[in-house]
Parts: C-alpha cells; structure tokens; sequence
C-alpha cells in the first residue's frame, strides 16, 4: 500500500533507448553540445516546458544568453544586465539586495553554520565568483570582503541546505554530512558527492558550490542556451579543466538520454526552478533524478506562481508542493516542508514560497528496488 502508485510509472518509459538507466554510473562530462537558441524552435525537444509566467519573454530571454555566449565584450558586463533596460537580464539579483536581505545576515550571524560561511568560506570564494560580469558589490557588516548580492543569496541557500541535514539521520552509503566545525577547515566536504541541480541559472550557484563546497561530479539540467551561458560562467570561475572534469549538462527534455542520469546522487538542489516547470517536466524529473536523490533542497514558488488556491491554474500542482511531499514519502523518505515566512523565522510573509528537504531513510532503497527502479549504489 505504501507504493501502490508507484508502480504505475515504468521508470523506463522516461528514457531514450532501453531502461538501463544507472547501469553504467559514467556521466558525459564537458562542454554541453546543442545548439544555441534551439529551445526557440517550434519542434524542438526543449519547447514547451519554459514557465507559463515567462513564455512572453523567452525569445528575449534566449537572444540575450546568446549575446552573452558568443560576444566576450557584453559577457564582461553581463551582470548589468537589467540596468540596460533588459526585463530578463538577470537571472539573480547582480545589481540590487534582496528585499530580506537584512533578515538573511542575521539568520547567518546567529548560525554557527552561517557564520562559518561567512567568516572562512566567504573569504576563499568571493574573487573567484566576483571577479568577471561587473558585479554590484555589497558590504555586510564588517564581514570582508564587499561581494555580489548573488553570492551572498548562494551562501544563505548553503546555509540552509547544511542546516537542513540536522533534521535526518545519517543516510545509508554517504559521509558524515558537514558542519560549522568541517567549515571552518580548508577542506571540501562535499569532494566525494555526486550533486544535481534543476534549473542552474548562469551557473553561479553551481560554481559558488564547488568552490565552497566541492563535488565529485555536478549535473545541470536546464535548456541549450541556459547551457552555454553556464558553461562559460563556470570556465570564468572555475577554469576549463575543473570544469570540463566536473561538470555534465543535461539536456531539459521530456525524453531524458539514460546517460545523463546516474544511479543515484547525493543531493538534488533546485530553487525557483523546479516548480516553474510544467507539470509534465516535474513528472519526467520526479521519477527520473529526484527518486534516485539521497538528499534534496527544493525552494517551490509554484503558488506564487498559479495561485492555485484561487482555483485560476490549468497546473494541478502535482510534483509541486505538498503533492511532492507525499509522492517523495510513498518512496519512505524523511521528508520536512516549511514556509518562507517559518524559515526566515518572520511572523508573516509576502511569499506563498515553501522550502521541501528530504533525506533517504532505512528503507528507501528496499523500497525502490522492491518497485523496479533499478541501478542503485
């Protein structure tokens, strides 16, 4: 009873090319391959699942990247973006604090984990990330150096994803998860970890994680373009070597290449991205990269998004939301959900934004291998 839903989806039907998804355990690493702009062609594998809210401005949106790929010139003041008058420009803050932004330093100030990002990871990663694109640059308090607004929104989310662990048991087959103490180390506690994110921005958050954090291996999923803009953000930060030995680009399609996906991962990250999906891209991801996650980091703004509860959304808010929730507990993982407002510890908030942790229990794995998802480490 606990699966019975579960073993209506054939985990091969999501996949190009026989279910043997996980077999292999090799990643295509690399420099990503499709072509730039291909999510604006109408028979495109990649059209159709850009968020409703933003259908209107997705050429803008692609041509833009594209510029960015292809002219050094406009990539050197990419992070100017929206100050040129472009709606899309940015796909974080660049030039401007996040409304909470008070609220987040001192969250961080009052956290063991938040202050060692601040105090010994801050400091090793903020040349690396803010040094191309022409960032706007902050100071917070007397913490040093001045960085982006994005940087520091990646080390908030950091602190929210290491925080998040305290709540499950240590999970079968995974290191000891980090803490404030491992953070004040040089060490990278992550070096070992198989990491995959869903919807990867211009690829900072992914290099701010590597730099802070480390991994074994970094999977992006997002479209072509989106791909590319990544890809050269990371070569900026990271270099090409660590880049092109780290890091995979999946391509964001409802028919997934089996190649892409490995057995399993150690964290699942996607915020402000997997829920903007359409629902048919949730569900192909649900049951081709979540199930298989050891851990996951999800910030869901799907009400914000439909306003569901007014009953408006052609989006049933299924693989969003407490619908994720429940289908991640039918799998008998830990699973925690809050609100914006409760995690920002605020009485009230603007935000209808939920925050979804999960971690696998003692009987995740018997459970999915008693329903056929196959290729488990």
């Amino acid at each position: 009873a606990l699966c019975a839903e579960a073993l209506t989806y054939p985990p091969g039907s999501w996949f190009e090319g026989p279910p043997t998804v996980g077999g292999r355990g090799h990643l295509p690493l690399g420099p990503p391959t499709a072509p730039l702009a291909l999510e604006l062609e109408p028979d495109s594998p990649y059209a159709r699942f850009w968020p409703g809210k933003n259908t209107s401005t997705l050429p803008e949106f692609v041509r833009l990247r594209v510029e960015f790929v292809e002219d050094d010139d406009a990539f050197s003041r990419f992070r100017k973006a929206m100050d040129a008058g472009y709606r899309t420009g940015n796909d974080g803050f660049y030039t401007r604090l996040d409304d909470d932004s008070d609220r987040m330093l001192e969250l961080m100030v009052n956290s063991p984990v938040g202050l060692a990002l601040l105090e010994h990871r801050m400091p090793m990663i903020a040349k690396r990330i803010d040094s191309f694109g022409e960032p706007t640059l902050f100071q917070f308090e007397n913490y040093q150096p001045a960085i982006s607004s994005d940087l520091f929104n990646m080390l908030f989310k950091l602190m929210w994803i290491v925080e998040s662990f305290e709540a499950f048991a240590p999970v079968l087959g995974q290191e000891e998860v980090p803490t404030a103490e491992t953070l004040l180390g040089p060490w990278l506690p992550w070096a070992n970890w198989h990491i995959i994110e869903v919807g990867g921005g211009p690829g900072l958050h992914a290099a701010a994680t590597m730099l802070a954090m480390g991994s074994q291996s970094y999977t992006i999923v997002d479209m072509p373009t989106q791909h590319a803009m990544q890809y050269k953000v990371l070569k900026r930060a990271l270099g090409q070597d660590l880049t092109d030995q780290t890091f995979a680009f999946a391509p964001s399609t409802l028919r997934i290449n089996e190649a892409f996906v490995l057995p399993s991962y150690d964290l699942f990250v996607s915020t402000y991205a997997l829920s903007e999906l359409s629902e048919e891209l949730r569900e192909a991801y649900f049951w081709t990269f979540i199930i298989r996650s050891k851990r996951g980091f999800v910030i869901d703004n799907h009400e914000d998004i439909h306003f569901s509860r007014k009953g408006n959304s052609s989006d049933s808010g299924d693989y969003a939301g407490l619908k994720l929730v429940w289908r991640l507990q039918d799998f008998a993982m830990d699973v925690r959900i809050r609100t914006k407002h409760e995690a920002l510890r605020l009485p009230v908030h603007r935000s209808r934004t939920v925050i979804i942790t999960w971690a696998w229990s003692e009987m995740t794995l018997e459970v999915l291998q008693r329903n056929n998802i196959e290729g488990f480490i």
